[in-house]
């Protein structure tokens, strides 16, 4: 019998879970967006991203200078 009520718990233990989890949703673009808003915004992204790069190599050239630099 306790076995019985064992199995039984964990059965509706179980459903319990699995009936409370969310169901997943494909992501989805706002309707108010078009394919050419998004498309600015991800150049604008690539711009950006371009200019700190370029600013970072500019960091990294400063630094293999001060490195190279015999301080001793």
């Amino acid at each position: 019998m306790k076995k019985t009520a064992i199995i039984l718990a964990l059965i509706v233990l179980g459903l319990a879970i699995t009936g409370c989890m969310p169901e997943e949703k494909t992501p989805t673009a706002p309707a108010d967006e078009s394919v050419e808003d998004i498309s600015e915004e991800v150049a604008e992204i690539d711009s950006t991203l371009d200019g700190e790069l370029a600013e970072l190599d500019q960091l990294d050239q400063e630094l293999a200078e001060l490195e190279s630099l015999d301080l001793g």
